[in-house]
């Protein structure tokens, strides 16, 4: 949840700081270089948690399953945290705002997940704890590569994790029409 802040940070210097001027003399376009910085950040956090889930594996004797739709869950988690980063930068003006925002995205997804403490059962916050935040929706995706089977809350979280990327990269794609045309 916390790998965004790579994408926030690069971001921070090419829209907010003085060097701003080099969006508009870049030899390729404003969106490949965006989608460009996603793309190395996402694939940068990916081999992170990969090296992180061999670490546990080796010192932990933790089951991970297929390694290839592994691979795929945490290239895809890591895709959507730096997507909803990337809107953060995309809307938020001020970089202390746009850090605090994505520590409050990243420990609400983790509240809401029952990380700290199991939260009351209510409709709302059962459903925010399974299907309404990024860290409940690659939790669900990961247990079902865990365990080597296709459940029905492995496959719909999945789903919405997709769906989750492709709304925001159309919001990213706005947003970013706006700021720099």
């Amino acid at each position: 949840l916390f790998s965004g802040f790579y994408t926030l940070e690069l971001m921070r210097e090419d829209i907010l700081k003085e060097r701003k001027w080099r969006m508009k003399s870049l030899p390729i376009s404003r969106y490949q270089y965006v989608f460009s910085i996603i793309i190395v950040t996402t694939l940068y956090c990916g081999l992170q948690s990969y090296v992180l889930t061999h670490y546990t594996r080796v010192f932990y004797d933790v089951i991970w399953g297929n390694q290839g739709r592994l691979i795929l869950t945490i290239i895809l988690t890591s895709f959507v945290i730096q997507m909803i980063y990337l809107n953060l930068a995309m809307n938020l003006k001020n970089y202390k705002t746009m850090e605090r925002s994505a520590v409050a995205v990243s420990l609400l997804s983790m509240f809401f997940a029952g990380v700290w403490f199991k939260l009351p059962d209510h409709p709302v916050l059962n459903f925010m704890g399974t299907y309404g935040n990024p860290f409940s929706l690659a939790r669900n995706t990961m247990i079902d590569v865990m365990k080597g089977e296709f459940t029905t809350e492995g496959i719909a979280s999945t789903g919405l994790f997709i769906l989750l990327g492709f709304i925001l990269i159309n919001i990213s794609i706005f947003q970013g029409r706006r700021k720099f045309e």
